[in-house]
């Protein structure tokens, strides 16, 4: 603490504290903070069996002597205490299924929220008890579902407890991680002293938001590219980004998360320093002027319209022979069409053409770009597939294929399901798939015309933040029933997968929902999927690669205490596999960090990772 000379500091930041005194396992390891491995009431525990934790459980009672000790010793910093969100731990209590309980069992969502509330109350009092400032209510999953759902399920919850903080006289703060972009004003509205958020919500995203509220707001310095990988002018640099967006007004800098355990101490040093110094600050800030990196596209906005963008990236296509062919093909291809697509030459000699190539994430040219993603990369392809490329994003059949599409999207699994309300009672995906394959339509025509545009489209609404968790499951849910009536073609060699499909978290990272998630949508773009689980060193993934040569790898981490195992595996995989394509993901990973470690691709969702595989044009 006086190294760094920060003006607060949590407790302790351990978001199990809580379960663990419930009776979730965990499972300790020696660089990372501890994680739940079981879920009682997933297990046949009834909720009514769980009591309020008093400070005897757990280690309730040691993080409370730990927190009257500091503050008698240390009067002049702010003590934090984290307390985990109700939404949070809940789904410690329940595991996944919460998620689709939300839609199908809302009443009993609601009942364990109640009661998880009551925890989060008894836990305040606790920290207030033992002299602690300010109370946090770190409620990290709720970035994964819609406002529809946090408005009804965890705002009574959150404004609840935050009244409980007034009315013990400290002040709160509202913590969440991932892009929670979408619940901000909702998480304004639960009236905490304070928002603080990781880097995937912008700064001055929150900042305006919060404001406008009269709202304090923390965050976000990059934990894993500036802190734990970068050097002490990195964290300077990205310090000052930080002040000069967070201004003067109701700013708190922060890490936007829980710190890796093996941060370089200078980093931090460097970050304290500059903050107290404005005379440094002058000089970073000359410094940051010729580092100006250009602004990721919007797929959401640059796709919308009734035309089909076509751009097409080249080196020069009136000086490159391959690049003028691949230019003249999406020409040709086009024609037919008219004035519905719009096609553009981006050369990357000029400065226009290397920000729309750093935009789209491409690692090779020339590439063929359908509104904003790749589609053909380096190959120049057969005019009839650039053609139905286009088709595909103009139009769509009205057939059998096209229901069973729409009830994938929709979530719709079988007549017996009553989710969504405005299907009910009618067919689902289950018996359409059947009604498709005895009107004749083969099992490659119903995955590829239907299952996997069907997917595509929930990825991208995934995406642009339209769906969330919940809608997704359900998704990949009915998506799964179709495969059980395609799995015979499969064997039969009538369907042929794109190609192989490795994936695993990292060692020391046992979190695996997203990690699943991936799992369902790319097995139904058409791919065949290898899951190592979680926990997965790095001689497992050499073992797995070794045997499925030309594959493509992926590796997910939610702590960012795991990022050191990611960067580990990725070089020693590259070291023996030079060739092999390694896609990085998860909730603390960036594109800053994933080309630091040298991954070939970083995909912030499933539908990224989709279309940079399908650009592969790998053969299974």
């Amino acid at each position: 603490m006086k190294l760094y000379r920060a003006d607060g500091i949590p407790v302790v930041f351990d978001l199990q504290l809580e379960a663990e005194a419930l009776g979730c396992n965990l499972v300790w390891t020696e660089s990372n903070p501890p994680s739940v491995v079981s879920h009682p009431l997933a297990e046949g525990l009834d909720l009514s069996e769980l009591d309020i934790p008093s400070e005897n459980d757990g280690r309730i009672g040691i993080v409370m002597n730990a927190a009257r000790e500091l503050v008698k010793s240390e009067p002049e910093i702010a003590f934090y205490a984290l307390v985990t969100g109700p939404f949070t731990l809940a789904l410690h209590l329940s595991g996944t299924d919460i998620f689709m309980q939300m839609l199908t069992e809302p009443q009993r969502v609601h009942t364990l929220l109640r009661f998880c509330t009551d925890v989060a109350k008894t836990m305040c009092n606790f920290y207030k008890k033992a002299g602690v400032d300010v109370i946090a209510i770190v409620d990290p999953m709720t970035s994964q579902i819609g406002t529809e759902q946090f408005v009804e399920f965890v705002a009574p919850c959150a404004s609840e407890i935050f009244e409980e903080i007034r009315t013990i006289e400290a002040f709160s703060s509202f913590f969440v991680c991932g892009d929670a972009r979408h619940n901000i004003e909702a998480m304004c509205n639960c009236r905490p002293d304070n928002i603080s958020v990781d880097e995937n919500v912008p700064l001055d995203y929150l900042r305006d938001i919060c404001l406008a509220n009269r709202i304090s707001f923390g965050g976000n310095l990059k934990l894993t590219s500036t802190l734990l990988m970068g050097t002490p002018l990195d964290c300077e640099k990205d310090a000052l980004e930080c002040l000069d967006i967070g201004g003067n007004r109701g700013y708190v800098l922060s890490p936007g998360c829980d710190l890796p355990f093996y941060t370089v101490k200078e980093n931090l040093i460097a970050v304290s320093n500059l903050v107290r110094d404005k005379y440094r600050q002058d000089i970073v800030r000359e410094l940051s002027r010729q580092e100006i990196e250009c602004e990721p596209l919007d797929i959401a906005k640059y796709a919308s319209g009734d035309k089909v963008k076509i751009d097409v990236i080249t080196l020069d296509s009136s000086s490159c022979a391959p690049c003028q062919y691949m230019l003249d093909a999406a020409v040709r291809a086009s024609e037919s069409f008219g004035d519905k697509v719009i096609i553009k030459e981006y050369k990357i000699k000029s400065e226009e053409g290397l920000t729309k190539m750093r935009q789209l994430g491409l690692k090779n040219i020339p590439a063929i770009c359908i509104d904003g993603r790749p589609v053909f990369v380096s190959k120049i392809p057969p005019l009839g597939d650039i053609k139905k490329a286009i088709m595909e994003r103009l139009s769509a059949k009205e057939n059998l294929l096209q229901q069973i599409s729409y009830c994938i999207e929709k979530g719709k699994v079988d007549a017996g399901m009553a989710y969504p309300p405005e299907l009910k009672g009618q067919p689902g995906v289950d018996e359409l798939t059947k009604m498709a394959l005895e009107a004749g339509y083969s099992a490659n025509e119903i995955l590829s015309k239907a299952m996997i545009p069907a997917m595509g489209i929930v990825g991208e609404l995934f995406k642009e933040k339209k769906l969330f968790v919940p809608q997704v499951l359900m998704s990949a849910m009915a998506m799964k029933s179709a495969m059980k009536h395609l799995k015979p073609y499969f064997s039969s060699g009538e369907i042929k997968s794109k190609g192989v499909f490795i994936i695993g978290t990292v060692a020391g990272d046992l979190h695996d929902i997203g990690k699943n998630l991936v799992c369902m949508m790319v097995e139904g773009a058409g791919w065949k999927v290898i899951d190592l689980g979680t926990d997965v060193k790095t001689s497992t993934f050499m073992d797995a690669v070794s045997e499925n040569r030309g594959s493509i790898l992926g590796m997910s981490a939610l702590l960012t205490t795991t990022m050191a195992e990611m960067e580990k595996s990725v070089t020693a995989i590259h070291k023996e596999y030079p060739e092999q394509k390694i896609i990085v993901g998860g909730a603390p990973v960036n594109q800053v960090f994933a080309s630091k470690i040298g991954a070939d691709f970083y995909a912030p969702d499933p539908q990224v990772a989709i279309d940079y595989m399908n650009s592969l044009n790998l053969v299974s």
